[in-house]
């Protein structure tokens, strides 16, 4: 701030003030420029059939889509979600990065689905269902 400092020597014309400022890293997101981004865990099965999940962003929660068959590391978009540019009107995005949960433990009834789900991928399976 060029001329708010104090006063120069012997009548000396004022300095300036300088200001050195941090931001703290947020708990939830990631800054990187005027963009944020945050990961989201998910359960394995709304990856595998999709649905949807609560999402914060900068003004709220929102529901966010997700798609049948989201990769894990997928990223979504969510433009105009961001930090507001200082010198524009332009604001910019928040990324989602899914992260998928798998679970640790399954009853028996959802580890016999699993397995049922698993062999219809053996070609044995296929053969002995074309047999049919």
């Amino acid at each position: 701030m060029s001329g708010q400092g104090n006063a120069g020597r012997k009548g000396g014309s004022k300095g300036s003030i300088w200001a050195n400022i941090k931001v703290k890293p947020h708990e939830v997101f990631k800054r990187q420029g005027d963009h944020v981004s945050l990961d989201i865990p998910i359960p394995v099965w709304t990856a595998i059939l999709g649905g949807t999940v609560n999402v914060p962003t900068l003004t709220g929660e929102v529901n966010l889509k997700v798609a049948a068959g989201t990769q894990p590391g997928a990223k979504v978009v969510m433009k105009g979600k961001g930090i507001k540019n200082l010198t524009s009107a332009r604001k910019g995005h928040q990324y989602v990065v899914f992260n998928i949960e798998v679970p640790k433990k399954l009853s028996d009834r959802q580890k016999e689905l699993v397995e049922e789900i698993a062999n219809m991928d053996k070609p044995e399976a296929s053969e002995k269902q074309e047999d049919k």
